[in-house]
């Protein structure tokens, strides 16, 4: 009885050895390769159009870094003075990393969806969103401009003193995360009347027979 009992238990460690042995292949990981751009440095514009996935880092060291082989790509990354400018005409978006010291301006358009991946300390903010632009910021700052238009969106998480909001109907604006001690707040298409009817005002002010 001992004799099959231990025969019994040889089979079971058997069994479970080659169990575990056919289970225990080898996983490939997949290895991403990035194209650096270190040379591009002190912008504090940034400008996206196209089919681009962007994300935001401040750091001290500043690059851009594109995921894959930037020059394989139907993609444009230029610096002009002080302002960055980023496009793609991939079907597939391109995948950026922005390392930067200090930003004032963002712009984006097309499909392009901006992320930050840390908070940004920053004095002043100015966001301009258009088509079908997405933007998911957070930030600190004092004054912070964010103007929406066509289809775009903006979830803005953070703080600041002063959020100067201008936004058409489409657009979509979330600040649930976002804590901002004064708020001023219009419609686009608000604002471009209010442009008109000033510069109408202005023109009914004017005596034509004294000119």
């Amino acid at each position: 009885m001992k004799k099959f009992n231990t025969i019994s238990a040889l089979i079971f460690v058997f069994i479970v050895s080659i169990s575990f042995t056919s289970y225990a292949s080898p996983i490939k990981k997949s290895v991403i390769n990035f194209t650096s751009l270190s040379n591009l440095k002190n912008f504090t514009k940034l400008k996206v159009s196209g089919n681009v996935l962007v994300y935001l880092v401040q750091s001290e060291t500043e690059s851009v870094n594109i995921q894959d082989n930037y020059y394989s790509k139907n993609a444009f990354i230029q610096q002009q003075n002080n302002e960055l400018k980023i496009t793609s005409f991939e079907k597939q978006p391109l995948t950026v990393y922005v390392y930067v010291k200090n930003l004032s301006e963002i712009s984006a358009s097309d499909n392009v969806v901006i992320k930050t991946l840390d908070t940004f300390n920053l004095l002043s903010l100015d966001l301009v969103l258009n088509n079908n632009a997405k933007a998911f910021i957070t930030s600190n700052t004092i004054t912070f401009y964010s103007q929406l238009a066509d289809n775009s969106s903006l979830v803005l998480n953070g703080s600041c003193a002063e959020h100067y909001s201008t936004k058409n109907v489409q657009s979509k604006l979330n600040t649930n995360q976002f804590l901002a001690d004064i708020t001023f707040s219009n419609r686009l298409t608000e604002t471009k009347k209010t442009f008109i009817s000033q510069a109408n005002n202005t023109l009914e002010s004017i005596d034509l027979n004294n000119l």
